[in-house]
């Protein structure tokens, strides 16, 4: 008997979100507030697995345990400028745990020109967290070469995408 193939950081995430989390949210506050359905907002690098596989998973539900109204998604395209690859080679064997940006170049990538009061920037050490390195070689490898055919043609609610004109990450392809 073989085991099933592992989940991809992205998948692992939407999955666990879609089974536990967002019926456990649901039940706790949603439920006793009366409220009607859940519209699942995500930004940056959260939307691969919380917006586009939980929406994915829910949408092939028979019997949802939470209502799903809607998908809106800010802070993501569907291509990384300058630095989308097919398969993404780590510099070092084994490859580290976590990935640390150099506070400029992330101020840079994350803010351009005129985009943010130069004050605003005083703030990046403390909040900067590294990323971890599986995330971002799945990204680059893998989630932007299959998620539209594996994941987008399955939702079945409304998507709402909110893509700056001067991201700085994001290509709208």
């Amino acid at each position: 008997m073989t085991s099933p193939r592992p989940l991809r950081p992205y998948e692992e995430w939407g999955t666990t979100l879609h089974r536990d989390i967002l019926p456990a949210l649901w039940d706790k506050f949603a439920v006793p507030n009366g409220c009607t359905a859940i519209a699942l907002h995500c930004h940056s690098l959260g939307a691969p697995g919380a917006c586009v596989v939980a929406a994915a998973l829910w949408s092939e539900e028979t019997s949802p345990v939470y209502p799903l109204a809607a998908v809106t998604i800010s802070g993501f395209g569907n291509a990384v400028k300058n630095c989308r690859t097919g398969e993404f080679t780590p510099a070092d064997d084994p490859p580290p745990s976590y990935v640390y940006f150099p506070h400029a170049a992330k101020d840079a990538l994350m803010f351009p020109p005129s985009t943010a009061d130069t004050a605003m920037l005083t703030h990046t050490a403390r909040l900067d967290r590294p990323m971890p390195y599986r995330e971002m070689a799945d990204l680059r490898g893998k989630w932007l070469a299959n998620w539209e055919e594996k994941f987008a043609g399955r939702i079945a609610v409304p998507v709402l995408i909110g893509l700056a004109g001067r991201d700085g990450l994001w290509l709208r392809m």
